[in-house]
């Protein structure tokens, strides 16, 4: 077998003997850090967890996987021709011939795990071996194969994007650091929408007591502060003053950025927060994770940025 090529992590869609569906879900969303819906998307379906690794860092992850109840295959990658799966039986369940190093011209069927001369197809289950792996690696939903990150704990540090809130050490933003985040905030949209306003409408404009001036009035101080607001969520997880006070906002349930439909609850759950005498800001600094009323309406929370 050659030691230099690389392998693909296959889960083949099959438990291992004597492990119960429901624990291994929650395992392998321990080990991979996602929510356990996301989990049971994968468990009992053939998915490629980890391309184009080396030999020994592909054991490692079967090993990991094994250890959970998880059958999994290793795929030597380059495609049919070069096939060479290890075997998914643990060694002390395989017999001597099956558990022996594979020769050149031998391959381990992916479905049954029979080792056999090369072939089209299987002589064991008779399954055509090319189809088996183009259903065991499928081009992926993109959106389960992002949150499918490497064994923190194992191989490398985590994604740096990612902040699991469930830690206990997670540092989240407490009260008054972001009341100066906003503060901040605050006066950068009034350095932009001032110098306007009053262009447009006069001195007047700051001493008048209408709440509505015209169309520019409204768009200015209320439509383009809300989208920037927004934007800048989207996209930086953080607007310029929370930049500036190294904290920013995740999905509290993945740690990852919100997303655009978080973005725009949070920004509406702002009304909800500031009607009732602020009391939904003030409750950040008497909840357990910090989070606004704005916060728990959009499953958001505002965490300060670890140092790297």
């Amino acid at each position: 077998m050659n030691e230099s090529a690389t392998y693909s992590v296959v889960l083949s869609g099959n438990l291992k003997s004597g492990f119960e569906l429901e624990p291994v879900i929650h395992g392998f969303a321990r080990l991979f850090k996602i929510p356990p819906e996301k989990a049971s998307r994968i468990i009992g379906t053939e998915f490629v967890v980890k391309r184009d690794v080396e030999l020994q860092v592909a054991k490692s992850y079967k090993e990991k996987l094994s250890g959970i109840g998880v059958e999994v295959l290793l795929k030597r990658d380059g495609g049919v021709e070069e096939l060479a799966l290890e075997p998914v039986h643990s060694p002390d369940s395989a017999d001597d011939a099956q558990s022996a190093p594979l020769g050149a011209e031998e391959m381990i069927c992916p479905k049954c795990a029979l080792k056999q001369p090369k072939a089209e197809e299987c002589s064991g289950c008779g399954v055509i071996i090319a189809k088996v792996l183009q259903r065991a690696i499928p081009s992926a939903d993109a959106e389960i194969v992002s949150q499918v990150v490497e064994p923190a704990n194992i191989y490398k540090a985590p994604d740096s994007e990612l902040i699991d809130a469930t830690r206990e050490d997670t540092q989240f933003a407490g009260f008054w650091i972001r009341v100066g985040a906003s503060l901040i905030d605050t006066i950068l949209v009034l350095a932009i929408t001032m110098p306007l306003l009053t262009m447009i409408y006069g001195s007047e404009y700051w001493a008048g007591e209408r709440l509505y001036y015209g169309v520019w009035d409204l768009l200015f101080s209320y439509v383009f502060p809300a989208l920037a607001v927004i934007l800048f969520w989207i996209y930086r997880s953080a607007t310029p003053g929370k930049m500036l006070c190294k904290i920013k906002i995740i999905d509290v349930n993945t740690g990852r950025p919100p997303s655009t439909g978080q973005s725009i609850g949070r920004y509406l759950g702002y009304y909800v927060s500031t009607i009732p005498l602020m009391l939904g800001i003030i409750w950040v600094a008497f909840d357990k994770r910090k989070q606004g009323w704005h916060d728990k309406i959009a499953s958001t929370a505002v965490v300060k940025i670890p140092r790297s």
